[in-house]
């Protein structure tokens, strides 16, 4: 977040703001309670430790309010163009290959795996965040999974034209990004200091870029990979 130089160590504040973060807090008012710290500590040249005790208890203590839940807003649309960006490159293949597009067994389990796995993550943020090497280890565990279903369960469970399944893959990443780029404004919640009204305003229009490019990210990887899946298999 912007704000003057302050004494502040970097690290307390990292933890305090993240812990505000997995509490829901909007980012305005995690901006006004981190000037608030960084005020006291610059007048009376207390360090945050100090005077407050460690991050996470003190910034549970404040009891801000937490925004309303916005994880149904980000989950479907993204969960949606996750399925789509695997619809999207088995067709491109069976496209590719002369091939009708056959939904198999793994095709379906590797998208329940990979859609179970962001649901779980999006829903345990904070043992995510707690126990990074293992939501990792988890995390590359599931993709295996995915990946093994997608190879050896091939038992067909219906057929059907490539093209008009390439469609419908791309109307489902469009449709997420779309959804998401116009939520973008909403989502978009920058750490701002209240006394630096300038530089609240560059934090907010760089959240709301990178909210946007964020949106479309996953259908400009969809067109990498089909293109990769098109030229060189």
């Amino acid at each position: 977040m912007t704000g003057p130089h302050t004494p502040v160590d970097a690290a307390w504040e990292n933890d305090f703001v993240l812990e505000l973060r997995l509490l829901d807090v909007d980012g305005r008012l995690i901006g006004d309670a981190l000037e608030q710290v960084r005020t006291h500590c610059t007048d009376s040249g207390e360090s945050a430790a100090a005077a407050f005790g460690e991050p996470a208890p003190y910034a549970r203590s404040l009891e801000l309010p937490a925004e309303p839940a916005r994880l149904g807003r980000i989950l479907v649309p993204s969960l949606v163009g996750l399925a789509g960006m695997y619809v999207t490159l088995d067709a491109v293949m069976a496209l590719r290959t002369d091939e009708p597009f056959t939904l198999t067994i793994g095709l379906l389990v590797a998208i329940g795996v990979m859609v179970l796995a962001v649901v779980m993550a999006a829903q345990n943020l904070r043992a995510v965040v707690d126990h990074a090497v293992r939501s990792i280890v988890i995390g590359a565990i599931l993709l295996a999974v995915a990946v093994t279903a997608g190879e050896l369960l091939t038992g067909a469970v219906a057929q059907m034209p490539a093209q008009p399944v390439v469609v419908l893959g791309i109307a489902m990443l469009l449709g997420s990004a779309i959804t998401e780029h116009r939520a973008a404004a909403g989502m978009a919640d920058p750490v701002v200091s209240p006394v630096d009204a300038a530089g609240a305003a560059r934090e907010e229009r760089s959240a709301l870029r990178t909210t946007v490019l964020g949106a479309w990210l996953l259908p400009a990887a969809t067109a990498i990979l089909a293109a990769a899946v098109w030229f060189i298999f």
